[in-house]
């Protein structure tokens, strides 16, 4: 009999079952997927929290003032974090020596780097002079060369040469002397051993022979000894040194029977600057692990080069030797073979005020391999024409120049294509490009360069400012730092000043770096940036230094998606890795001590991502900072973009528009994960929330037939202390499974949030349990309450279905539950996705976590969706199901569908138009408080789920309807 009464009972109460076993699920679930979304932030911050190193140090101001100007964010390669002071050697042997510190990499900036300009000779080669025609006759030819380079929007022009230069040959042919170089005396004249004639060229100038209209000649520079010809020889010379056992006649015989190159030189290749920095390279080494192998030969040459003695190596420079025994041995021989040689003799030098020889510093560098940008020259030197009986005065006149100028041109001269990128080398000073005359080959002889220089100067920060509101306007979205640099002006890229560059950083000088007098950089091996472990895809740390220096167009137009290229005065809008890297023992060379700029540390004892690890960190950050020494906490840290608008960029200084930088965000594994977890915890909440009141509306909207049966059991004589066990008798199994439920829900979660959730959604129900308990006992219950009615008859369709609507009083409450529920965790859902990446920032590692989060997120959602859309399908069907009988007697009384559509039509959106109502408000509420930075999208979810609810309203009505139809 008891089982009976319960089945009945629970028959009965089918409803408050399924949303109580609810409940429990969702309690069960929401803890578990809150858990799985902590371990997914925590596995995604864990993986890519550490970069190679945990602290950045710098004398006091070198680092805090600049993160504080850019919101916490530094820019890569970002060379000039120099304070007022630098950090001695005693500071970084101190902060070495801290037990807690695994590696203390320094890091000094010496200064700009400038890789010479490369000139390119011009002009034609002949295997044998004395039988070529091609001297025979006198040729006229002009030509420029056009060298462009890939600028990341194209190819654009970098050079063109020569300006207007006019080239005539086989005219006054060249004085070649031969001269005893072993004799002291200053004039060719005076160590003449004999003379012969040689072909010649003879260039001339065109723009400044129409502007003094004359004959300009240009200089050819053929003097290969370096001394100076007399002012009035009009004859190119050429000095050749005797060679050792040769006479003048030998010498001659073997010039009248070689090749001839005859030539001018012009720039191609401009020159380009990059930073030179040192390093200790042992412990750059220790930092980047097994991606660091190209410090090897740094670390080989640099230990052998402590123990050595200065001076010359023993034997010849091909001689086999033990490893070890000659710093020659450790350069490349065949690709820097006067480097090479220096070396092995010692690298000596002179002094010319004394004559005493000593030896000049040797100093091992690693070089970039990608200094250059894509570089193309395309010549042509047509030939205008050939004449016979021409004689140098005549050819030399300003007549026969402006006949040969104004006469008809080749329509399609021969042109020839240099890929000129593959032929560059850095520290390699002999460029092997030539360019012919006409259609003839062209000389073969190296063009050379001088050796690099190494200046004190270096690129300071750029000048930036905060764009103004117009210009802000059309920064690109997504990103939440945006900045425009100052114009610095413009750099010339050649000698002609044909091309330029525009400068958006000052320069800073340090005068207490000096270049070592006659030091010999010595190439040891080099390194491509942007290698493996250069920059993780999320665990940046500023001053990486390895990485690809990045900026991407993003200006609307034809170079938006272009790379931007940096620049060739390393003083435009994108910073590149160091050019050139040393020691700090090859610093000392150029300050007189070992000091640093910064100091990278890597702390010991730091087991994953966690709060104690951080802790930890912090700590050692104190211990430094207890030296007097400015200290940055940048484990956690990754790249987030960064809008800058480059004004007057162009050689018309107009401006390129808005580029995206990705720069250093400190903290970003912090501000992530607090973001994503306070977002998962509060989905829970809301999830439970909507569950939890989708269980005590169902419960409550049973309180009506309970009141009946109370006052039933109470007019047979029951006290209502016995009705109420009676009623509780029910209830308890749900009870038992719900609080079942919570304390399984408590014991798997480890988050306190979690645990108040369920124990809440618990208490809740059991408060609604006892509430409704008192309510059906209740004196009052036992007066029936008659509802009074509308005074006027109905008046249609439509107040009929209103009126319908209003006697349902426990449907139109659940109605409005359900619609509050879909509203607030639509609109929460969408907060809180949006909010949690903008707080996120975003970084890198912010988009990895993001990523991860969004399935456990979503389905709390879910959970919080379906407590709503269930709640709203009950409070349909029992507003139909409470009126069915009105609804068929409407039908006898002759009533067409479309009437009766009419009515049920007013009678569901009537019981709709309260929890629209509260669904608009509580979206505009949360939209008044919060103030979100994407308001359309909150606009349409506070919209959108009452105009759903509308449409699914109007849907069942067609259905609804239809389906009470006469058989």
């Amino acid at each position: 009999m008891r089982i009976s009464r319960y089945w009945s009972r629970a028959s009965r109460s089918v409803a408050v079952v399924l949303t109580c076993l609810l409940l429990g699920v969702t309690m069960i679930a929401a803890s578990q997927i809150s858990e799985q979304s902590s371990a997914a932030v925590g596995v995604a911050v864990d993986e890519n929290w550490r970069g190679h190193y945990d602290l950045l140090v710098t004398a006091p101001g070198g680092l805090t003032e600049a993160a504080e100007e850019t919101d916490e964010l530094i820019e890569q390669n970002f060379s000039a974090l120099v304070a007022d002071e630098s950090i001695t050697a005693s500071q970084l042997e101190a902060v070495s020596a801290l037990e807690q510190v695994e590696v203390a990499a320094p890091l000094a900036f010496i200064g700009q780097f400038a890789n010479p300009a490369y000139e390119a000779p011009v002009g034609v080669g002949i295997g044998d002079w004395s039988h070529d025609d091609f001297f025979a006759y006198p040729r006229a030819f002009e030509g420029t060369i056009t060298v462009s380079y890939d600028d990341g929007m194209g190819m654009s022009q970098l050079a063109q040469h020569p300006d207007g230069h006019f080239m005539i040959t086989g005219i006054a042919a060249e004085e070649v002397v031969f001269v005893d170089t072993g004799a002291e005396s200053d004039s060719p004249e005076a160590l003449s051993e004999g003379t012969f004639e040689h072909p010649s060229m003879h260039v001339i100038d065109v723009p400044e022979s129409e502007r003094c209209e004359c004959l300009a000649l240009v200089d050819t520079d053929l003097d290969l000894q370096g001394f100076d010809l007399p002012e009035d020889e009009i004859r190119p010379q050429t000095i050749i040194p005797l060679e050792p056992e040769m006479g003048p006649e030998d010498a001659q015989n073997r010039a009248e029977e070689g090749s001839a190159a005859v030539y001018a030189t012009y720039e191609v290749v401009p020159e380009l600057h990059s930073n030179m920095v040192a390093v200790d390279p042992e412990a750059e080494r220790a930092l980047l692990g097994e991606d660091g192998s190209f410090y090897d030969a740094l670390i080989e040459f640099e230990t052998l080069q402590q123990w050595a003695e200065p001076g010359p190596c023993e034997g010849e420079p091909d001689d086999d030797r033990p490893v070890g025994e000659c710093l020659a041995d450790l350069i490349d021989g065949e690709q820097y073979p006067q480097i090479h040689q220096l070396a092995f003799e010692g690298n000596p030098r002179t002094n010319p005020s004394t004559g005493v020889t000593d030896f000049a510093p040797i100093i091992p560098i690693v070089y970039s391999e990608t200094e250059y940008p894509e570089m193309t020259a395309e010549a042509s030197f047509p030939e205008l024409a050939t004449f016979e009986d021409l004689d140098y005065e005549e050819a030399t006149s300003f007549e026969f120049y402006q006949e040969v100028l104004q006469g008809e041109r080749p329509e399609s001269p021969a042109t020839q294509n240099v890929d000129v990128t593959d032929h560059l080398v850095p520290f390699v000073y002999e460029f092997d490009v030539a360019f012919g005359l006409g259609e003839y080959p062209p000389p073969d002889v190296p063009s050379t360069a001088e050796a690099a220089q190494t200046s004190s100067t270096l690129p300071g920060r750029a000048v930036r400012s905060t764009p103004d509101p117009e210009l802000l306007s059309g920064a690109p979205e997504g990103i939440e730092t945006a900045l425009i640099n100052e114009p610095q002006g413009r750099y010339f890229l050649d000698a002609d000043m044909t091309s330029s560059e525009q400068r958006y950083r000052p320069w800073n000088i340090s005068y207490d770096i000096s270049a070592p007098e006659g030091a010999l950089l010595t190439p040891v091996g080099s390194y491509a940036p942007g290698f493996a472990g250069a920059a993780e895809d999320a665990s940046y740390v500023p001053l990486g230094m390895y990485a690809d220096a990045e900026a991407e167009i993003v200006e609307p137009g034809q170079n938006q998606g272009a790379p931007l290229p940096p620049s060739f005065s390393g003083r435009g809008a994108v910073l590149t890795s160091p050019g050139v890297i040393t020691t700090m023992n090859g610093y000392e060379q150029y300050r007189g001590e070992i000091a640093a700029d910064v100091i990278r540390v890597r702390v010991a004892g730091i087991d994953g991502y966690s709060p104690q690890s951080l802790s930890h960190i912090e700590d050692v950050a104190g211990q430094i900072m207890d030296l007097g020494l400015d200290v940055q906490v940048v484990a956690g840290s990754s790249l987030a973009p960064v809008a800058v608008y480059l004004p007057e960029f162009h050689e018309d200084e107009s401006d390129l528009g808005w580029v995206v930088e990705e720069w250093t965000s400190l903290g970003a594994a912090v501000q992530v994960e607090e973001a994503q977890m306070t977002a998962s915890w509060m989905l829970l909440v809301i999830a439970l929330a909507g569950v939890t009141l989708l269980a005590c509306a169902v419960y409550f909207s049973g309180i009506k037939p309970r009141r009946r049966e109370a006052m039933m059991l109470i007019s047979l004589g029951w006290t209502r202390s016995r009705v109420r066990r009676w009623f509780l008798a029910e209830d308890i199994p749900v009870l038992l499974v719900v609080g079942a439920a919570a304390a399984s829900a408590i014991a798997i979660s480890t988050s306190q949030t979690a645990q108040i959730a369920a124990a809440a959604a618990t208490l809740a129900l059991v408060f609604t349990v006892l509430s409704g308990l008192v309510m059906v006992t209740a004196p009052g219950s036992q007066t029936r309450s008659r509802a009074q009615g509308s005074a006027q008859p109905a008046g249609g369709p439509a107040t009929i279905g209103r009126r319908l609507a209003w006697s349902s009083p426990g449907a139109v409450v659940m109605t409005a539950l359900a619609l509050l529920v879909l509203s607030t965790t639509a609109v929460t859902f969408a907060l809180v996705i949006l909010t949690a990446r903008s707080e996120a920032g975003v970084s890198r590692i912010a988009g990895i976590v993001n990523a991860e989060v969004l399935l456990p997120q979503t389905v709390l959602t879910v959970g919080a969706i379906t407590a709503g859309v269930v709640m709203f399908t009950m409070a349909i069907r029992q507003t139909l199901r409470q009126a069915q009988k009105q609804h068929r007697m409407l039908l006898t009384t002759g009533w067409a569908l479309t009437a009766l559509a009419t009515s049920i039509r007013a009678q569901l959106l009537t019981s709709l138009a309260p929890g629209a109502i509260l669904a608009l408000v509580a979206g505009a509420g949360a939209l008044m408080m919060i103030g979100p930075s994407s308001p359309a999208l909150l606009v349409t979810v506070v919209l959108g789920v009452p105009a759903l609810a509308i449409a699914v309203v109007l849907g069942w009505t067609r259905q609804y309807t239809w389906a009470q139809r006469s058989p």
